[in-house]
């Protein structure tokens, strides 16, 4: 099965977190909406969706501070069972819009 598209990890991240997606794309620096863009682009690249500078492009954001947010978000997975679950349960979202979409 090929990698859900970044607009449906943008679906699936905006369900899990409750959010539009033109709040995922605003200027906002609001810490839960820039973790979401970085999930966003952890998710791209776990699952091979896309590259972190495509990720950032969707959201008008520099690759370099996507990068560092993905960063923390690895580190804090490694470090948080709690978070490595939430993580899996929005990979498991997103992958579940690509089955959907695809059948």
């Amino acid at each position: 099965m090929k990698p859900p598209s970044l607009k449906k990890i943008i679906k699936a991240v905006c369900v899990y977190y409750n959010f539009k997606e033109s709040d995922m794309k605003s200027s906002s620096q609001a810490r839960l909406l820039s973790r979401a863009r970085g999930e966003v682009g952890w998710l791209a690249f776990e699952l091979g969706a896309g590259s972190l500078t495509e990720a950032a492009g969707c959201f008008g954001r520099d690759t370099a501070t996507l990068s560092r947010i993905v960063g923390n978000i690895n580190k804090q997975a490694r470090m948080s069972s709690d978070y490595r679950a939430s993580l899996e349960k929005v990979k498991r979202l997103a992958i579940g819009y690509n089955c959907i979409m695809q059948a």
